[in-house]
């Protein structure tokens, strides 16, 4: 039984099921690591993947399952440590690396040249916080998948986020595509600042995040469109701050929906972006639309847009 190692400099590479479901206490790495790629063996043959949670095979909590399952395959997957620190070199984190396992804090070497996170790379696992390494230009489906101890999610100034994107696999029963979502059912998850890189936010990104009660952009926002079901059953959103996005150009349908009331929308974009059907849900008489200043006439004729209670300038 391996309880501690630290992995040598001069290893590049850690494969699938590496230390899967080992009783592995510490892992570090030789301060000198050229570690690029953790890896498993990939999603692409698979037809469904569930998830182990205790004694039982429980898919998202929301149903149980007796067989056709698939274990995660990841290099740390269903591993017992608690925390790790990730050398600078590490380029790719690859899909189910950390899934399942007891890994509550990972961070990051300063200097990181982390690139991409892929799919269900922390899925189903204990995480409660991470700090997004600068030059990460992609998060991708189910990366963080039912991580609902998951309270802060943090990027750098200088983030290089563009997409936060959907799996095209399907990992869940009935092909529940939301499943797919890189923050779906991150229930513990109350606020969050995107960076300003971010374009793109995939349907179902954020589906199910329902302690979610406001979202901010960062200055200069380059986000353009929201997908289907962005931000879906996220019952206490009542508060969303785009008005440092002036790029917008589409809103998804039910993008919003499931807020038991929206409160305060704000967007900085002067023509009104197009929006799939009930794309802010439950707009009531306390549901205040603030958009540019000499836009207000071309927001309260707009689909979707028109429906809120109050539409006025930012600055009024």
């Amino acid at each position: 039984r391996i309880e501690s190692i630290e992995i040598p400099a001069s290893v590049e590479i850690i494969g699938p099921n590496a230390f899967r479901a080992t009783s592995l206490k510490n892992v570090s790495f030789d301060t000198n690591s050229k570690l690029k790629v953790l890896t498993s063996q990939g999603l692409g043959s698979r037809d469904v993947v569930y998830y182990p949670i205790g004694t039982e095979y429980i898919e998202s909590g929301m149903k149980k399952f007796s067989s056709s399952y698939s274990e995660p395959e990841g290099a740390f997957s269903q591993c017992i440590f608690t925390d790790i620190i990730l050398p600078k070199s590490l380029e790719y984190i690859g899909p189910e690396t950390f899934a399942c396992s007891s890994v509550i804090s990972v961070s990051f070497e300063e200097g990181s040249l982390l690139k991409e996170i892929g799919e269900l790379s922390f899925a189903n696992s204990a995480i409660t916080s991470i700090a997004i390494p600068a030059k990460v230009y992609r998060i991708a489906g189910a990366a963080f998948h039912n991580c609902t101890s998951l309270f802060t999610i943090e990027f750098d100034k200088l983030s290089a986020l563009e997409t936060i994107e959907y799996s095209l696999y399907n990992h869940s029963p009935n092909d529940r595509a939301q499943l797919n979502g890189a923050f779906y059912g991150c229930t513990a998850l109350t606020s969050i600042t995107l960076p300003a890189s971010l374009t793109e936010i995939a349907k179902y990104s954020f589906y199910g995040c329902t302690a979610l009660k406001t979202i901010k952009f960062s200055e200069n926002a380059t986000l353009a469109t929201i997908g289907d079901y962005g931000f879906y059953d996220c019952p206490v959103l009542h508060t969303v701050d785009m008005s440092n996005c002036n790029q917008v150009t589409k809103i998804g349908e039910s993008a919003f929906k499931s807020s038991d009331e929206m409160r305060l929308f704000k967007i900085g974009t002067v023509v009104p972006p197009t929006c799939g059907s009930t794309p802010f849900g439950a707009v009531g008489n306390y549901s205040v639309l603030k958009v540019p200043d000499g836009a207000v006439t071309q927001y309260q004729s707009a689909s979707g847009w028109k429906d809120f209670a109050s539409i006025t300038g930012l600055n009024e």
